[in-house]
């Protein structure tokens, strides 16, 4: 059950939706240009759940046997805009079913996958202030998009 203070902040959101942009703009230093904002439902269940599937799932896990980081692994030959969308659905889900890191790591490489990972690695918040930064690799060849616990 949410407590009190709880559904204090949780109103605040929901009388006064701009907060939340202000909020983005001034503690992630993240500004979007927008004209209005408009409250959504906040039921984030789906219906009829889609399933998504990655190419491979490596499970790296410490000598207790629990996993520590996830690796998702994507062979991706051509330009596929979908999977802008599928990815962070990849990330996010296997960070939560295994309660641990999750790296999603495309095997092969081509322009709009660098600028679609780089996108990507900004997509996640996490409330620890040191969150996905240290974990991404700073090699050109390279952009994993992580989640930390």
């Amino acid at each position: 059950m949410p407590s009190f203070d709880h559904e204090i902040l949780v109103d605040l959101f929901r009388d006064n939706g701009q907060l939340a942009a202000e909020l983005l703009r001034r503690c992630a230093g993240i500004a979007v240009d927008h004209v209005r904002v408009a409250l959504a439902s906040i039921d984030l269940s789906q219906v009829a759940p889609t399933a998504y599937y990655a190419d491979a799932v490596a499970v790296l896990r410490d000598r207790d046997n629990r996993p520590v980081t996830a690796v998702i692994v994507e062979v991706q030959l051509w330009t596929d805009e979908d999977k802008l969308l599928s990815w962070p659905v990849y990330v996010s889900t296997l960070r939560a079913k295994l309660r641990c890191a999750a790296v999603l790591q495309p095997s092969v490489f081509y322009q709009w996958q660098r600028q679609a990972l780089e996108n990507l690695a900004g997509a996640f918040s996490t409330p620890a202030a040191d969150g996905p930064k240290e974990a991404i690799e700073e090699r050109h060849w390279l952009r994993s998009a992580v989640t930390s616990r």
